[in-house]
């Protein structure tokens, strides 16, 4: 796969990443959430401020005083008790929307109508009738000792849906709002006309406390609790709307007493709102006045005390002083289960606590309008880096990249999370680095699976197993169009194939023929070299090419020696079944040629081409004026030197070229034949003398040879040159080439 193809796909996955959180697709905002969950956990308690306390309403309390709802005279104890040891604010977590059932105060009422229906004007019967509706009125009672509180904030909720308030008229709803007049937005702050448009959580009409009881309390804040789909609480409304008004969360109103501080003010923008202000703290929030809560841990991550205890005043001061109190319920069956990130048995006070505990430490989680961006920024970056690398590296190198970046994106996202508050989305990078691995790799693997068939079909036949294996580990380093390469080339055929042919039956020729090709070829694969083709009975390998090999010269040379040892062996099994005797002859040279597919567009082979081919041929053919059995180019030979011996045999002249050429007979390995070696060594003082015009003392040394090897053709030839040249010498510019 080409890079910029990579660059493409990676740029194309980072935009549909984009697309997809865009537009909302609830399976990314619902894998974020539950990521930002995890991240609490991951993250573990935080300490609270110390300022937050909950009174419990819990199966302490209701073993002790009866079912719930209990008279309202036990919450009179309570906030005497409170009060008494130092409670700064109290807040209920609950509504009082109905008089107290266990007052008694109706029978009273119903005693007194009887007593003025019936004209029973006994005024000491009404004295005490009226004595008693007072001291059994819990509601009175309750509003007189709440007026002892330092700061009473009640709970209550907004209805939202007409069914619930279908009953009321419009003066009861407008009562109610009326109720509330303590506690409102005093100054809305909109950026522009647009900003007006805005869209808030929304309340139809309050569930209001009764009039008895209000009317004692410092302030008012609703409870409504809005659960994400999947019913866990992360966002909690600090505003709601009722009309034109903006009302403040029960949360929000604690926090506001406890600091003493005027009412909260919201700042609007054309995107929505984007804080809320409370005293000289600013709390960041979304375009709903919503804020992300930075939840401490776990249940009674806050201190919790129980309602019975503080009733029997068994609680110490010193943890109840100058503190704010959450009066409510956590008993099973009295109070809504809560799921928030921390469990699903959570109370909903304990929410508000956290709430609270937030402002007033001034420790948010908040979304930065940069964020988008941000994210944006960083899929685009991941995307283009992905693209650019995955597909220039292994599969496995590509997933090292990809954890490395995930590591680095997971890290930065939660540093900014920890230290700083800020809730990155981290999914979309995490999908691209994902989507962006699986898909270019996938593509890689079929790109390079295809490469690979086509390679493996292109090869099988001409080279070994493992030169395939080893070009489907990198096929960069095969170009299967042409190229220049610097290669060696064996050529082989069978000495009088022609007559050898005219003496057998066709069945018996292909027998042979077959039997000595395919233990060849196996040569050849040995080497590592490339079966060019065959040419009837001739062979045809190059060294160097598909892949380089530094040594090709080497392997070209080792490969005509194991042939003919192969021969020998081979003639050996013959000789048994009175098959013929065959002889071989190999020419090799070496230098660049062309190297690629080469044919037409339906038929196409891979071959070499080019002069030092052709030479390599004539080497062969050589081999039947000197009576020879390997003949080597000097290119061939000065890459070998220090492996094989040779006898360098003459200068020829070569079609193309003014320089002759040198060509050598290959006697073997080094050493391993050292009366051929002293015979070359011989022959090379020939030589020299030769080339010096040095006739006669040239001549002397051939005949020597000639009397110790009397069948040595290269001998007998030069004998008869050098003679020939004390007839007739050659011109004053002879090259050397007879």
């Amino acid at each position: 796969m080409k890079s910029r193809t990579g660059l493409v796909i990676g740029i194309a996955i980072s935009i549909l990443i984009i697309l997809l959180g865009r537009f909302g697709i609830g399976f990314i905002d619902s894998v974020e959430s539950k990521i930002l969950d995890f991240r609490f956990l991951a993250r573990g308690k935080i300490d609270p401020g110390g300022q937050v306390i909950v009174i419990a309403i819990d199966e302490k309390t209701l073993d002790e005083l009866g079912r719930w709802p209990f008279p309202r005279s036990y919450f009179v104890d309570v906030i005497r008790n409170l009060n008494k040891n130092g409670v700064k604010v109290l807040g209920f977590d609950m509504i009082f929307s109905e008089p107290d059932i266990y007052s008694g105060i109706t029978t009273i009422d119903y005693i007194q109508k009887e007593v003025k229906k019936d004209e029973l004007n006994d005024s000491k019967l009404n004295s005490i009738l009226s004595n008693a509706r007072d001291k059994l009125d819990n509601d009175r009672h309750l509003s007189m000792e709440m007026k002892n509180t330092p700061e009473a904030i009640l709970g209550y909720f907004f209805h939202s849906k007409r069914d619930a308030i279908a009953h009321l008229t419009d003066e009861d709803i407008e009562r109610n709002i009326r109720s509330l007049e303590k506690s409102r937005f005093r100054l809305i702050h909109y950026d522009s006309e647009v900003a007006k448009k805005t869209p808030f959580r929304q309340g139809l009409s309050p569930e209001p406390n009764i009039p008895a009881i209000s009317e004692a309390a410092d302030g008012f804040g609703y409870f409504n609790v809005f659960p994400d789909g999947d019913g866990t609480i992360r966002w909690s409304p600090l505003t709601m709307k009722c009309g034109d008004i903006f009302y403040p969360s029960l949360a929000l109103e604690m926090a506001r007493a406890y600091l003493e501080a005027p009412a909260p003010e919201i700042y609007i923008s054309e995107d929505g709102a984007y804080k809320i202000v409370l005293g000289d703290i600013e709390i960041p929030t979304d375009s709903r006045g919503e804020l992300l809560i930075n939840y401490r841990g776990s249940v009674k991550t806050f201190p919790h005390y129980s309602f019975y205890d503080v009733l029997k005043n068994s609680v110490p001061k010193e943890v109840l002083e100058n503190k704010i109190a959450i009066i409510g319920t956590v008993a099973v069956g009295t109070y809504d289960l809560r799921v928030t990130p921390m469990g699903s048995d959570f109370p909903g006070m304990e929410v508000n606590a956290n709430i609270i505990d937030n402002i007033l430490n001034r420790d948010f989680l908040s979304v930065p309008p940069w964020s988008p961006y941000f994210n944006l920024l960083v899929v685009i970056m991941i995307g283009t880096v992905m693209g650019l690398v995955t597909p220039r590296v292994s599969a496995w190198r590509g997933a090292l990249v990809a954890i490395a970046i995930t590591g680095l994106w997971a890290i930065t996202a939660e540093y900014l999370f920890r230290e700083m508050g800020i809730w990155i989305a981290i999914l979309p990078p995490l999908l691209t680095i994902a989507l962006c691995y699986t898909v270019l790799t996938l593509i890689r693997y079929i790109t390079v699976e295809r490469a690979g068939r086509q390679i493996k079909n292109a090869f099988q036949f001409y080279v070994s197993e493992s030169v395939v294996r080893e070009i489907l580990k990198d096929p960069s380093m095969l170009t299967l169009g042409g190229e220049r390469k610097d290669i060696s080339v064996l050529f082989s055929d069978i000495k009088g194939f022609t007559s050898l042919s005219e003496g057998l039956l066709a069945e018996d020729l292909v027998q042979i023929l077959n039997e000595y090709l395919t233990k060849m070829t196996d040569v050849v694969f040995s080497h590592m070299g490339l079966l060019d083709k065959y040419i009837g009975d001739a062979i045809m390998a190059v060294y160097g090419a598909p892949l380089a090999q530094p040594d090709h010269h080497l392997r070209a040379c080792l490969t005509a020696l194991d042939m003919r040892a192969e021969l020998m062996e081979l003639q050996k099994e013959w000789e048994i079944t009175g098959r013929p005797k065959l002889e071989i002859r190999i020419g090799i040279n070496s230098g660049h040629a062309v190297v690629g597919n080469m044919g037409s567009k339906k038929r196409f082979d891979y071959t070499v081409l080019g002069d030092n081919v052709n030479l390599a041929s004539r080497l062969e053919n050589l081999n039947k004026v000197y009576n020879t059995k390997i003949l080597i180019s000097e290119n061939t030979y000065v890459n070998v030197k220090d492996e094989i011996s040779v006898r360098e045999l003459d200068l020829v002249r070569v079609r193309g070229k003014t320089i002759p050429v040198k060509i050598y007979e290959m006697i073997g390995r080094k050493g391993v034949n050292p009366e051929r070696e002293e015979m070359a060594e011989a022959f090379h003082r020939g030589l020299e003398e030769t080339r010096k015009r040095n006739w006669e003392a040239a001549l002397k040394i051939f005949v020597d040879l000639s009397n110790k090897y009397h069948q040595d053709v290269p001998t007998s030839l030069y004998i008869d040159r050098i003679r020939e040249a004390i007839s007739n010498p050659p011109p004053d510019d002879w090259d050397g080439v007879f």
